[in-house]
């Protein structure tokens, strides 16, 4: 998930949980200990890009960090707070708080994997002793309808009447995280049945595939992007799980050359292979001087071109052969049109 949506849903447990005892520090530091997680990208910034595929939700979004390193951070938290309130008197330092901000920081930094579990973009929940990526499919990296019920319940919480907190504010967090929590399963279960949907219309066409995957797009719960793939064969459509009608599927059949191979057999090629969990499609664009070779994540379709990803890897060849570019990481952007821009906000297709 996105940033903001992280540090909400820190400072919503912040405020349902820990509001009472520890105050509205509890919101700020719920907000800002959500973010920890994410340090991560530093890598990519530091580095190269596929470096960020590779330990972008890794070590920090594994089961095992927010439970340990929320103490850690919960005990410097509350040591902070004992040395001011030799001064202040800030009730966040007694000895009785320490464990509420272990708990919290332990809390916010657990929930955060666990929210990025339900996004198809991968997470490695057992890392470093296992580099599988997990993933739900259930929700979109950016979702308003997750993020503004958090949104409400923080704005609530921060405002005071008579110096108290509105009486409102606990309950209304608490609701919130309800809320946002089926969100995610329900989710989940609209991305099941576009694949129940995907399947009963292949079958009516007498077509047979070996897998069959579906992925939230950007800002659309009802809408799922659906790879169908046997062999080489492969085959996208766009599933209306509100409304559903005869998909219109387009495929394709990969072809198979050198430097499809080498790409995918390179180190880069490897990397980014385990890090779209083997769901590419390689594009070969030819011209009078050279010859092209794209990786994409199918995971991630440009709305105009759902045979293209929005990132992926590349290399170039001369028509001799020889390699002109050695393979790359690339990003590409939709082209901005009014269709498309409808696309992420309507429910029709």
């Amino acid at each position: 998930m996105d940033l903001i949506t992280h540090s909400l849903l820190g400072a919503t447990i912040g405020q349902a949980g820990f509001r009472k005892k520890l105050g509205r520090p509890a919101l700020l530091w719920g907000s800002l200990g959500a973010l920890v997680p994410d340090l991560d990208v530093i890598i990519g910034y530091v580095t190269d890009p596929i470096a960020n595929l590779k330990y972008h939700r890794g070590i920090t979004h594994s089961l095992w960090f927010g439970p340990l390193v929320g103490m850690i951070l919960g005990y410097i938290i509350w040591r902070y707070y004992t040395k001011k309130r030799r001064l202040y008197k800030h009730p966040q330092g007694e000895r009785v708080c320490l464990f509420s901000w272990m708990l919290l920081m332990g809390l916010v930094l657990l929930t955060h994997p666990i929210l990025d579990l339900f996004t198809g973009y991968g997470t490695q929940l057992l890392a470093p002793f296992s580099n599988y990526r997990y993933a739900i499919n259930a929700v979109s990296v950016v979702d308003w309808r997750y993020t503004l019920p958090l949104f409400i319940a923080v704005i609530v919480g921060i405002f005071k009447v008579n110096g108290r907190p509105l009486f409102l504010a606990q309950p209304l967090a608490i609701l919130a995280l309800l809320f946002s929590t089926s969100f995610l399963f329900y989710g989940w279960h609209l991305n099941n049945k576009a694949i129940t949907l995907a399947h009963d219309d292949l079958k009516t066409r007498n077509q047979v595939f070996s897998d069959l995957q579906s992925y939230p797009l950007l800002f659309q719960p009802y809408r799922r992007h659906v790879v169908a793939r046997n062999g080489k064969d492969i085959c996208v459509a766009e599933v209306n799980t509100q409304t559903p009608r005869p998909l219109k599927w387009q495929c394709t059949q990969e072809t198979n050359i050198p430097q499809i191979k080498y790409l995918r057999e390179s180190s880069i090629g490897k990397t980014f292979e385990w890090f779209a969990q083997n769901q590419t499609f390689a594009e070969i664009i030819k011209t009078s001087t050279e010859i092209k070779v794209r990786l994409y994540d199918l995971r991630y379709p440009l709305l105009d071109s759902p045979l293209q990803g929005m990132w992926g890897i590349e290399a170039v060849w001369s028509q001799t052969g020889i390699m002109q570019k050695p393979p790359y990481f690339f990003q590409q952007r939709p082209k901005f049109s009014m269709e498309n821009f409808l696309k992420l906000w309507k429910v029709e297709p």
